[in-house]
């Protein structure tokens, strides 16, 4: 009977949507939860992944730019149908609900430089505007060159680093996140204001923390 409720909120409402992914998580079914639509893009929720790149700026490098910033080639404000006709191959998806805020996550994996990189990306009203860049072990990424490749590419120095940094653009912003176990690179559109002020509000919540080979280290920056 469950499953039939699952197709039957699957026909009305589509495999993506906040009932249809409510109600399957619930039935913790493993032939269910196998399904790449029901596997979650990370162990932290989605409203945690963007607190860590709005952390206040003064203990770390900021660099300025006036090119515009853009995640993979896709321009921020792109629909999540757009980009899913676009690249179908999605490893992951997870849809929250905050307040009356729906916040959907769509991820992809590819291999670069021998390195499994995860690709995320993050949707509110159904508009991109904040990519990831995850490479789980970081031990495994010459972080200096990824670094040093990302700041010449926006603004032309020639810096050595592997610390946390943030690159300032017109359209947004890029937070550069290394733990020395993890690095992330975060690219955040802040141009919508609809989106603006949906994060201003969910900001104040807490929450639990519930194949392309590309081998031009800019051009997949």
């Amino acid at each position: 009977m469950k499953r039939v409720i699952l197709l039957i909120l699957r026909l009305i409402y589509g495999r993506f949507s906040y009932v249809f992914q409510q109600y399957g998580i619930g039935l913790k079914t493993r032939n269910l939860t196998r399904q790449k639509y029901f596997l979650a893009c990370a162990g932290l929720d989605a409203l945690n992944h963007y607190k860590g790149a709005i952390q206040p700026s003064d203990k770390i490098s900021v660099f300025n730019t006036d090119k515009r910033i853009d995640f993979q080639n896709n321009k921020f404000g792109i629909t999540f149908r757009s980009l899913l006709r676009k690249n179908k191959r999605y490893s992951c998806y997870d849809i929250t609900k905050y307040l009356d805020f729906y916040w959907q996550r769509l991820g992809y994996r590819e291999r670069v430089f021998n390195t499994g990189i995860r690709f995320i990306y993050h949707f509110i009203d159904k508009k991109f505007f904040f990519g990831e860049m995850f490479f789980s072990d970081a031990t495994k990424v010459n972080v200096e060159q990824v670094a040093a490749s990302l700041i010449k590419k926006y603004t032309n120095q020639m810096v050595s680093t592997t610390e946390t940094f943030k690159i300032m653009a017109k359209n947004g912003f890029i937070f550069f996140e290394n733990t020395g176990i993890n690095l992330s690179i975060k690219y955040i559109d802040t141009t919508n204001d609809f989106i603006n002020k949906a994060l201003e509000t969910i900001c104040d919540l807490n929450p639990s923390e519930n194949v392309i080979i590309k081998n031009n280290l800019e051009d997949l920056l």
